[in-house]
């Protein structure tokens, strides 16, 4: 979708030469000040000398004495205290703050996550009475909750317990008969603390309590890396004392002294040496922390970010990776099925809202695809979780810039059983049976209330620079202003009249664009990058000049820095600046395809599958969804896991090649070396990923073999064109679905040696493509295992003129078994690589049917591949 771009400095008429000289004379970096709203000199000046920055005292918040005073009492009586925490990031961090501060001044302490999906947010009466009575608390400290929890608090008044609560929401008309309330809310507008997080609150309570014990100062301080992740993540403002915090918290944890930190930078594969910052925070770490929040319990995320155990915050961070995965697979999958209705309805033409809900969709990631749909189309979008145990739907709620979220849905409170947001964001519960009725009233709100060109999106540019102004002291600059976040975000220039040069695809699944720019003036090149570019988009005109939004930040490879823009957006132009919404929303009807027999196992739970089961039929929001086919009018049957198998092929098999049969064609989808099956066949008409289109169909194409991916699954569908597939996967019963990096690695050589013995010269000229097929797997594990084949000197490789050909002589004299593949820069690749294929081949073996046949025919109707396309060879280093 093309975008409207907004220039923030055409508010800003002139810069003082005041402003220039707190700027240290840079009169970029005085125009990103005064775009910001900071035009005082002295002003200024506090905001790029963090250091000269004077804390706000926690003594402020008008309880905090009468908290102080309790926590003494408590933990010198070595009375009970539970810290009572959220699931999210905030609550998470803000916990483990409490935890490790009372732990040091030896309180009897003990903490309790909620579980987002049976007990949700805020204190829970249930659990409340539980660990009041086991664990024999007399006081709660709650952290980024409870302020909203009236009934709960005077519950654990009865019970003889006292409550501290620490949060940072919005005020409810009737504040909790807490024993103290800490809450910024409570404070004067005018004040520092007035955007602190749930953790800053937290720590403000925790560095006033340990300064009243005379706990040393570093002591304190080492809890920043808590405060400024959390904060950094919850999204709160970055002024003030949050960013001191911030700053003062990227400092501690580029120490790297926190041992589960440091086992999750090395999940999120972040160098040791690359320098900490909120991106690091916001895009390495905060997803990991809030997927066990989203999937599992929270808690141990706790356990990982206080544990001084080095075994057991390698295992934790490992389950925080793994969750992280499988929370993109849901997201990815919860997306497919979202696009697919929409698509199928055509609501996106007639609405300008998108809401559905489904029992199959997992409540903890509703929110994030509703993200991602707005990303895309660019209209509010409300998704929800149906609980057919409590009759109601959950929904998570996100809203365009021109639509205040918790201003409109005032106007339907009557059908809320409880609700609370903000202007980005809401989540509300209604009884199932009020479904319709939301919609209705949802759909008739925001078309009364949204108007055509709010549903364009808007690229905000800071400032137009030319080429000669972008390097390594434009950055310098740029990171003055760090730390970004919420309320300072990080610059983004524009570049006007920029040629383009070299330009490829790269990454993983070949969807980010790498390409250089050229200004204006001879010798002026930029190296840039774009993200998410997308296989869909076509590539850029060597013959236009393109406008480029961007940020700039530093490339660093073998000691070398070099400035590398990251492109926002990047717009033709020749081409207008915007288009009309209407021409981007699909048809209102997708064509509807003929009934297919689904073998749907019965047994099988989301649960167990993750992220690769969401029912088509499970949308409560609308009629059933067609799945168009491809190829079309195909019949999937479903024979994974099925006994005998090998006497049904056999009768299946065997009357197509017969004589008198042959109009019944059946292939066999077999990969490797020896096509051979443990059943007897005549004659068996076996096809791969490289058979050229048949002279005629397949009736029947059996998968006894499973392409290693998608764009190889829907390559071997379109070539055989079959009325029948057979869906077995069998081959993986004999064979490991899964083989180690190195023993492939030793299998490969096997292979090249055995191809080799007919070469006098002892090498081999072949396609890659056939070497993939030989071998059963991706064009990417080949490319990436004769990479380190080169590495380990086990052959010695050369990329030829032809396109995807090699030469490869097998080395088997070097052949060592000693070496340590880890220690190679290729081998992350090379080992991701072969996981995908494995990952993909078993979500094959273990997705129902309909998941399948939806997969596939969404990718086949929208032109895309979202699961693990070829890569560029170009990216990997074969000498």
């Amino acid at each position: 979708m093309s975008r409207i771009w907004k220039y923030k400095e055409a508010n800003i008429s002139s810069v003082s030469k005041e402003l220039i000289d707190a700027a240290d004379g840079l009169p970029i970096l005085a125009k990103l000040l005064a775009i910001r709203g900071i035009t005082d000199p002295e002003e200024a000046r506090a905001f790029l000398n963090l250091e000269n920055y004077a804390p706000a005292s926690g003594s402020s918040f008008p309880d905090m004495e009468k908290a102080i005073q309790r926590l003494q009492k408590a933990i010198e009586a070595q009375e009970h205290i539970l810290i009572f925490g959220d699931f999210d990031v905030d609550g998470i961090t803000g916990t483990s703050v409490l935890y490790e501060a009372l732990s040091a001044l030896r309180a009897n302490v003990s903490y309790y996550v909620p579980d987002r999906h049976t007990e949700g947010h805020g204190l829970n009466t249930t659990a409340l009475i539980r660990l009041v009575s086991t664990r024999q608390v007399k006081l709660v400290v709650s952290t980024d909750t409870g302020i909203t929890n009236f009934n709960e608090v005077s519950l654990l008044n009865g019970l003889g317990v006292d409550t501290i609560i620490t949060d940072h929401h919005e005020l409810p008309e009737h504040l909790p008969p807490a024993f103290a309330i800490l809450n910024p809310k409570l404070l004067p507008g005018s004040s520092p603390l007035i955007h602190l997080a749930g953790v800053g609150v937290a720590y403000k309570l925790c560095e006033t309590l340990m300064a009243s014990y005379e706990m040393p100062q570093a002591q304190i301080d080492a809890l920043l890396d808590l405060v400024a992740l959390g904060t950094v993540v919850d999204m709160v403002p970055l002024l003030r004392e949050n960013r001191y915090l911030v700053w003062r918290g990227l400092d501690v944890m580029a120490r790297r002294e926190r041992t589960g930190i440091r086992a999750l930078l090395l999940e999120a594969n972040i160098n040791e040496t690359a320098p900490m910052t909120t991106q690091v925070l916001g895009f390495g770490l905060g997803p990991r922390l809030n997927a066990i929040g989203r999937l599992s319990n929270a808690a141990e995320a706790v356990e990982l970010l206080t544990t001084s155990d080095e075994d057991r915050a390698r295992q934790l961070a490992a389950k925080l990776e793994q969750l992280n995965r499988r929370r993109k697979d849901l997201v990815e999958q919860c997306l497919l099925e979202a696009e697919r209705h929409l698509l199928s309805t055509g609501e996106l033409t007639d609405q300008k809202a998108i809401i559905m809900a489904s029992k199959e969709w997992n409540q903890g990631i509703v929110g994030l695809v509703a993200t991602r749909l707005i990303d895309k189309y660019q209209r509010p979008a409300f998704l929800g979780y149906v609980d057919d145990a409590s009759q109601e739907v959950r929904f998570s709620a996100r809203s365009i810039e021109s639509f205040d979220m918790h201003h409109n849905l005032q106007a339907l409170e009557d059908l809320f059983l409880r609700w609370g947001g903000h202007a980005g964001a809401a989540g509300f519960a209604i009884k199932q049976s009020d479904l319709q009725k939301l919609k209705s009233r949802l759909f008739q709100l925001c078309a009364e209330r949204i108007a055509e060109h709010d549903m364009i999106p808007i690229t905000w540019v800071d400032m137009t620079l030319n080429a000669s102004q972008i390097n390594t002291h434009l950055v310098d600059i740029v990171n003055r202003m760090a730390p970004f976040g919420q309320n300072n975000p990080m610059p983004i220039f524009a570049l006007e009249h920029a040629g383009v040069g070299a330009q490829r695809m790269m990454g993983e699944d070949q969807r980010h664009l790498k390409v250089i720019l050229s200004g204006k003036e001879p010798g002026q090149y930029l190296e840039a990058v774009y993200w998410d570019w997308g296989r869909e988009r076509a590539k850029l005109n060597a013959n236009s000049t393109y406008r480029a939004a961007f940020t700039a930040e530093l490339n660093t490879f073998n000691g070398s820095s070099k400035v590398q823009l990251i492109l926002k957006d990047l717009q033709d132009e020749s081409r207008p600046e915007a288009i009309a919404v209407q021409s981007l929303v699909a048809p209102k009807a997708m064509p509807s395809p003929q009934p297919v027999s689904v073998d749907m196992p019965e047994t099988v739970s989301a649960v167990e599958l993750g992220s690769r089961v969401v029912k088509s039929e499970s949308l409560v929001t609308t009629a059933p969804i067609p799945v168009p086919e491809l190829p079309e009018s195909v019949q999937w049957i479903d024979h994974r896991g099925r006994d005998g198998i090998e006497s049904f092929l056999t009768q299946v098999i065997l009357p197509s090649t017969q004589a008198g049969q042959t109009s019944v064609i059946c292939r066999i989808f077999c990969e490797g070396t020896q096509q051979t099956l443990p059943f007897p066949v005549v004659q068996p008409d076996f096809c791969s990923r490289l058979d050229d289109k048949p002279d005629k169909p397949a009736h029947n194409l059996i998968f006894w073999d499973l392409p290693p991916d998608m764009v190889g699954l829907v390559q071997v569908m379109r070539a055989q064109d079959p009325k029948v597939i057979h869906l077995l996967g069998s081959k993986y019963e004999t064979i490991p679905l899964y083989r180690p990096p190195r023993e492939f690695l030793e299998g490969l050589m096997k292979l090249l040696l055995r191809l080799t013995k007919s070469h006098p010269e002892g090498s081999l000229v072949i396609c890659l493509n056939q070497l993939a097929m030989y071998l059963s797997t991706t064009h990417y594990v080949v490319m990436t295992a004769l990479s380190m084949l080169s590495r380990l000197g086990w052959a010695a490789v050369t990329v030829l003129a032809e396109e995807d050909t090699v030469k490869i002589q097998p080395l088997p004299d070097q052949m060592s078994t000693e070496q340590a593949l880890h220690e190679f820069i290729e081998y992350r690749a090379f080992r991701t690589a072969l996981q995908e294929v494995h990952q993909f081949r078993e979500w094959l073996m273990t997705a129902p049917l309909q998941v399948i046949k939806s997969s596939v025919a969404l990718e086949a109707m929208s032109g895309t591949y979202r699961v693990n396309q070829e890569r560029e060879h170009h990216a990997i280093n074969v000498r």
